[in-house]
């Protein structure tokens, strides 16, 4: 296996990033971040980002459904954690753009440069 190259965003005081919840790595900028989708199961609410970093897909062998939509399940390339997942295609709706993440909140760690980098989750909003 090859070394492992993970992008890292500057983190100052008006950044605000999303993390994995398992190894911290960087995942997302606040400027990526779309809206909140309340329809995952269990209740969970997930994230839509339009950009994403240090994650891998499946691949096409992989894709599945999600209602009317085909999805790619994504991974943190440092630990494998399971993120969420990318749409792929879109049948009949418009409400995601293909390209488009999402990612349940209680996959993510935020950290908010503004309060001198203090970790929270990004479900609850509780310090870690």
């Amino acid at each position: 296996m090859g070394r492992l190259f993970l992008i890292q965003f500057d983190q100052t005081p008006d950044a605000f990033l999303y993390l994995c919840a398992i190894c911290e790595t960087h995942i997302a900028s606040w400027k990526e971040y779309a809206f909140a989708y309340h329809g995952l199961p269990n209740d969970t609410i997930g994230a839509i980002f339009h950009k994403i970093v240090n994650v891998y897909g499946d691949g096409p062998e992989q894709h599945h459904k999600f209602g009317d939509y085909t999805v790619e399940d994504v991974h943190c390339n440092k630990c494998g954690n399971l993120l969420g997942f990318k749409f792929i295609d879109n049948a009949n709706d418009n409400q995601f753009r293909v390209g488009d993440f999402c990612l349940p909140l209680k996959k993510l760690l935020i950290w908010d440069g503004e309060d001198g980098g203090e970790m929270m989750d990004a479900d609850t909003g509780d310090p870690v």
